[in-house]
């Protein structure tokens, strides 16, 4: 069953993704205004982040049927995704 450096590294990067993301939005959350040019460049770079994050998680996801892989590396690839996937709406709705 395969849990090396790969998968900890694509959960490593969803998680830094994901942290930063959070971290933006309760910046730019009542402090700035919707038509602020900066916010929309940060927003915007943040949401392509996380799109570069979750490409080869959905990749590795999609060869799990393929693949033998420890039952927890793929519960936290699987929540790894998910995690991407609540992040990136709530940015979109802050845009």
């Amino acid at each position: 069953m395969a849990s090396g450096p790969l998968y900890d590294s694509l959960i490593e990067a969803a998680a830094t993704a994901c942290s930063e993301a959070a971290e933006l939005r309760r910046f730019h959350r009542r402090s700035t205004k919707r038509q602020n040019d900066l916010r929309t460049k940060q927003l915007t770079a943040a949401l392509e982040k996380l799109s570069a994050a979750a490409a080869p998680i959905r990749s590795e996801i999609g060869r799990l049927p393929y693949t033998r892989i420890a039952v927890r590396t793929e519960e936290r690839l699987r929540q790894a995704s998910v995690q991407l996937q609540a992040e990136r709406r709530k940015l979109r709705k802050m845009l």
